[in-house]
């Protein structure tokens, strides 16, 4: 009985934000599964029990424990040949494996997980994955058309009539439109996300759009916009325990204080988005604030230490691919004003330096 219904619950659960709660419930179900006869049908139980707790997991940021939920449950449902419950598996694990910078097993998880629901007609995780997928590509820079992938995902969910993810879609469609500069078109995406969200309830999507409504305002120099726009985003992210999410948006809205000449600010900005993604292992996040604090040092005329925490930038594996392309100019400008000697002392110096030990020296700077 518990297993038939827990689409629906996760669902409910998800777009009121009440992952607390939910987790609770769930963890309670699991240890009753636990406890049954391992039958198979049990078994089947446990396995989906332990796909939804790493769902809600992963909305709470909680990304190592989602993780091996999720591991937990694949490794149940192989022997089981049981897809149905093994497309959410794979393809929410896709999910976490993004939040942690492991952007080639994300991959991964999403052509398997597009292959399982193409196989089982599941239209609904079919979305899903090829929307996943376009966004990792488009964050690993290895997609080569970014907009007909997004739009294809978005058809796809207009065609099942999921509102929330619907206006999930759409954000990703806006955020593709965005890169390519077409901003009417990106406005009109998010307007209509922001609608759908609104209409629905859905806290977690409105938080998000109106992130992505504060980039079209940033890519088009409208820092004041932007930063107003970020700061409505930050709110409703933070109200829903979303520590990842937040994180997020404060790395972006660093880029928008940082070009309003608020130096110090964006730097404390940067360092906040560093101490909360840290906590949630969000590797990513955490390049991409070290990329703004590099970009003070260079505003402050420290070329050295600058440029070292550039190479760290560019020599890290979960490094999003417009990261290290921003790293990169800056990196070459650099290079340009220090000495070939003074270039190659830094470069010998950086792979001495621990990751987690150079993080540790940002937060503590005073």
């Amino acid at each position: 009985m518990i297993e038939s219904t827990l689409r629906a619950f996760s669902t409910f659960f998800d777009a009121r934000g009440w992952h607390h709660e939910g987790l609770d419930f769930l963890d309670r179900a699991k240890v009753a599964a636990e406890k049954a006869p391992s039958t198979r049908a049990n078994q089947v139980t446990l396995a989906h029990i332990l796909v939804n707790e790493g769902l809600s997991s992963f909305r709470l940021s909680r990304v190592e424990q989602s993780y091996a939920m999720l591991t937990r449950s694949i490794a149940i449902l192989r022997p089981l040949n049981e897809p149905r419950v093994l497309v959410e598996a794979v393809s929410f694990l896709g999910i976490v494996s993004v939040l942690m910078g492991r952007f080639k097993e994300a991959l991964e998880h999403f052509y398997e997980g597009l292959e399982i629901a193409q196989a089982t007609n599941n239209k609904w995780f079919e979305a899903l994955d090829l929307t996943e997928i376009a966004i990792s590509e488009i964050m690993t820079g290895i997609s080569k058309n970014p907009t007909v992938q997004l739009q294809t995902a978005l058809n796809a969910w207009r065609e099942i009539s999921d509102p929330r993810f619907t206006a999930f879609g759409l954000l990703a469609l806006s955020l593709g439109m965005n890169k390519l500069r077409k901003y009417p078109e990106a406005r009109a995406a998010l307007e209509e996300s922001i609608s759908i969200n609104e209409s629905v309830g859905d806290r977690w999507g409105l938080g998000t759009a109106y992130r992505g409504l504060a980039l079209i305002e940033q890519e088009q120099g409208r820092h004041d916009e932007a930063i107003e726009a970020f700061q409505k985003s930050r709110s409703i992210l933070n109200d829903l325990g979303a520590p990842w999410d937040e994180a997020r948006v404060l790395g972006d809205m660093g880029r928008s204080i940082f070009a309003l000449g608020k130096i110090i600010d964006a730097e404390n900005t940067w360092r906040k988005s560093i101490q909360i993604a840290s906590e949630v292992k969000g590797t990513s996040l955490v390049l991409e604030s070290i990329l703004g604090i590099a970009n003070v040092r260079a505003k402050q005329g420290n070329s050295e230490q600058a440029y070292e925490l550039l190479l760290v930038v560019l020599n890290h594996p979960a490094t999003v691919q417009e990261t290290r392309e921003r790293a990169a100019k800056l990196s070459a400008e650099l290079e340009r004003r220090l000495t070939m000697q003074e270039v190659n002392s830094i470069r010998a110096r950086i792979e001495e330096r621990d990751f987690d030990a150079l993080v540790a020296e940002i937060l503590n700077l005073v």
